[in-house]
Parts: C-alpha cells; sequence; structure tokens
C-alpha cells in the first residue's frame, strides 16, 4: 500500500529497524530488546509483546507531563491542568504523535487491517478533521510502549527519561492551543464509555457506533433526546428514556 504524506515508507529489513527508530528517538538503547519488545503487537504470537511496557509507559507519561504542566503553569486550576493533560496525552494525541514521528512502519504485528485505519486516520489528520475518525488504539499504545522502554533503559530515572521523551511527544499542547468546555470528540468518546459501562450493568447489547447520515432527522430524535437531559436527575438516570424513545422512532 502507499502511505500517506505524513508516514514514511515501511522499512525494508527488520534487522535495521532498531537503529532507525533509536534515530527517530535521538536515544541508543544499552538493551535494544526493550524496544523490539515495545514494537511488537500482541497479535504476534510466542514472542514478548508490548501489553506490558505499554501498563507502565500509560502511567510514566502521565506522571511526567503532569509534573511538567504543574511546574511549567503555576498559575492554572485543576480544571484547566486537567483540560492541558488530557490534550497531551489522549489517545489521540499519542496516535498523533506514532504517525508524525514515523512509528507505525516499524511496529510488528499480524493485523488484517491496521494499514487502512492508519491510513484512514492520518488522512483525517490532514485535512485537519482527526476527531472524525477514531485513532487507532494501537498508535497511541507504541507511544507508551517505547515511553516504557526508554524508562527502564536510562535505569528509571525520571528527569533522563522526560529529557528524551518529551522531544518525542513534543510540541507540547499548551493553554492557547486548548479550549476549556465542551470538547466534541472527547466528549463524545466519554459518553460512549459511559453507555458502555451502563450496558454492562444492565445486561443489555453494547451499541454499533457509527457516523449519522446527513439525512438524519435532528428535531424528531436528537433535539427531545437533548431535552430530556434537561430534566431533574443524572444522565445515567436518563439515560434508559433516552435510549426507549429513539429506539421507537427508529
Amino acid at each position: 500500500m502507499s502511505f500517506p504524506a505524513s508516514l514514511p515508507s515501511p522499512p525494508p529489513e527488520r534487522s535495521s529497524s532498531i537503529s532507525d527508530v533509536e534515530a527517530i528517538l535521538n536515544y541508543k538503547f544499552k538493551n535494544p530488546k526493550l524496544l523490539e519488545e515495545a514494537l511488537t503487537h500482541p497479535s504476534v504470537q510466542y514472542t514478548p509483546n508490548y501489553e506490558r511496557l505499554e501498563f507502565l509507559g500509560d502511567r510514566v507519561v502521565n506522571l511526567v507531563v503532569g509534573d511538567y504542566l504543574f511546574q511549567e503553569y503555576p498559575d492554572l486550576n485543576e480544571g484547566k491542568l486537567t483540560d492541558l493533560m488530557k490534550a497531551n496525552v489522549s489517545n489521540e494525541n499519542l496516535a498523533r504523535v506514532a504517525l508524525r514521528r514515523g512509528l507505525y512502519p516499524f511496529l510488528r504485528h499480524k493485523m488484517p487491517n491496521s494499514d487502512d485505519q492508519v491510513s484512514e486516520f492520518a488522512r483525517a489528520v490532514e485535512e485537519e478533521d482527526g476527531g472524525s475518525v477514531k485513532a487507532p488504539d494501537f498508535l497511541a499504545d507504541i507511544v507508551e510502549s517505547v515511553a516504557a522502554a526508554i524508562y527502564y533503559d536510562v535505569g528509571s530515572n525520571l528527569k533522563r527519561f522526560w529529557k528524551i521523551f518529551k522531544g518525542l511527544l513534543g510540541p507540547i499542547v499548551g493553554p492557547e492551543s486548548v479550549k476549556h468546555g465542551f470538547d466534541g470528540p472527547l466528549e463524545i468518546e466519554k459518553a460512549k464509555l459511559e453507555l458502555d459501562k451502563l450496558c454492562v450493568q444492565k445486561k443489555w447489547h453494547k451499541p454499533n457506533y457509527s457516523t449519522l447520515p446527513s439525512s438524519f432527522d435532528l428535531f424528531t430524535i436528537v433535539l427531545p433526546a437533548l431535552l430530556m437531559l434537561t430534566l431533574p436527575g443524572s444522565f445515567l438516570s436518563s439515560l434508559p428514556v433516552i435510549l426507549d424513545f429513539y429506539c421507537k422512532n427508529q
């Protein structure tokens, strides 16, 4: 397949991929096997994969980015710091980092449709419409697992780790780039998580999400549903009523 301009062509030989990624990171590993593990998807059987590193990387990245934001912006309150944190370490932003740095072609995997997912997301990003296409989770996973590999390789030294990882993550999203308040794609993802959680609790079938056609009747379904949300009670208590109303109008 041909990748968008933001993606490099896949490397011709696996043996060169470690040094290529080290060049991207501007860091040479003492233990290259850590990086190799960080670039191995769970779909590859009978070999260590990135799942454990991704688990650690998620925590380490949140810690160092949170510490950086706390010190860099002493006048920001907790709410604005939280918005900045989400903007920098969200799945979508980390997936954009993986695209920008050209890490995906070095991922060892056996996923059947990953190239198409990455290309679709890359096109949406290039068109400044990233929120319209869900960022593939494995792109963010690559960044987090590589982060953990670096962290371990520098002897769990957070200052050394941040000096290296900041170059990969940057540019860091600052207050001037964040719209405080409603964030469409982020709020939609949060709503999906709440709905999925409710479905598990109630033993309902989980819904399949898709983009609605332009002919979707806003006034007969969406508007009444939004009005229901203004009634007393929490979102979750109103949600079954909204779902029932929606299903009856299909």
